[in-house]
């Protein structure tokens, strides 16, 4: 056994129990950890995959880059975002009129429906 130091006789014992339990807790955490970290990364790989299925904001005709970006402000940074915001949301982001807020979010639902 390693030499732990001064230990009051008839502590020793508890000592190395409370050393080994406490060894035991680090190992089960760094399992977790290494699980955690296993995941974040798959996480981050589906993640990547998902941006890259999902076509870009400019792929709709009429969205340039400038209106992308002022719809990204406003948090409607993908096709999706853009499918799932309200016509209200995608006027108030590019002052566009709402009937064509419709006619872009027709759009994007059209551009989803032929790459399905």
């Amino acid at each position: 056994m390693e030499r732990l130091g001064y230990v009051r006789k008839g502590r020793y014992e508890e000592v190395v129990r409370e050393r080994d339990s406490l060894r035991r807790s680090i190992a089960e955490l760094e399992d977790k950890i290494n699980v955690l970290e296993a995941d974040k990364n798959r996480l981050k790989k589906r993640v990547e995959f998902l941006k890259m299925a999902v076509p870009a904001i400019t792929k709709i005709r009429n969205i340039g880059p400038r209106t992308a970006q002022r719809l990204e402000e406003r948090g409607i940074k993908n096709i999706i975002d853009l499918i799932e915001a309200s016509p209200e949301k995608i006027t108030e982001a590019t002052g566009l009129p709402k009937e064509r807020a419709l006619k872009l979010i027709k759009k994007a639902t059209n551009l989803i429906k032929k790459q399905a």
